[in-house]
């Protein structure tokens, strides 16, 4: 249950932070790097990199402990 709250968690707050993007007139590097270091998107790219540490953490645990 909480493997699937906190991808529920993350998703959600991955729609947030995708809400808006740049007009068409800019290209793809502009738009990504928008999205990723823009000042105000910045604090949830933040949390989303660390929550994939986390679950990715978590993962590699549950991998080390079926292998022995």
């Amino acid at each position: 249950m909480r493997l699937i709250s906190t991808l529920i968690i993350t998703f959600g707050i991955a729609d947030v932070a995708n809400a808006h993007s740049l007009d068409s007139e800019h290209e793809w590097v502009e738009q990504l790097a928008h999205q990723f270091f823009g000042a105000h998107h910045l604090a949830l790219t933040a949390l989303l990199i660390a929550t994939g540490l986390v679950m990715l953490r978590i993962c590699y645990r549950l991998v080390n402990r079926r292998g022995n």
